[in-house]
């Protein structure tokens, strides 16, 4: 059975971190994630906040199964409806092309490179505004 959870944040950024090492897991992150048959398969966080923005970083156990509509309305619902931002960023790897064409797959927007942000490797900065996300319902797109 799939199952959305909402409530068990420490666990879902302990499993976020041992399935990606560079995943960004901190005392600010926020946390949604999917389970499937009680494991967990996807964790998505959320953190560097502002007033209209923040950071949103998907880690998957590596299988596709975890993408579905009703997932991924939840996840993007929490940013722009519940908190009510405008934009989300992700940061990805630029030797990661599944996650950066699963990002752009999802609606994001190539938006700059940060040259040698990691240890080996430059970061793709990627954003989505509220008003272009397919995966929330029209009526909460535009305004607060």
């Amino acid at each position: 059975m799939r199952q959305i959870i909402y409530n068990d944040s420490e666990r879902m950024k302990c499993w976020a971190a041992e399935h990606y090492h560079d995943a960004a897991v901190d005392d600010d992150s926020h946390t949604l994630g999917l389970e499937v048959d009680n494991k967990l398969i996807c964790v998505v966080l959320y953190n560097g906040f502002t007033r209209h923005a923040c950071s949103m970083h998907i880690v998957t156990d590596g299988l596709k199964r975890w993408a579905d509509k009703r997932f991924l309305t939840a996840a993007f619902a929490y940013p722009f409806i519940q908190l009510g931002l405008n934009r989300v960023t992700a940061f990805v790897p630029a030797s990661n092309t599944a996650a950066l064409m699963l990002d752009m797959r999802l609606g994001f927007q190539p938006e700059g490179r940060m040259i040698e942000a990691l240890e080996d490797d430059d970061l793709i900065v990627l954003g989505m505004l509220r008003r272009h996300c397919k995966w929330i319902d029209e009526r909460y797109r535009h305004g607060r």
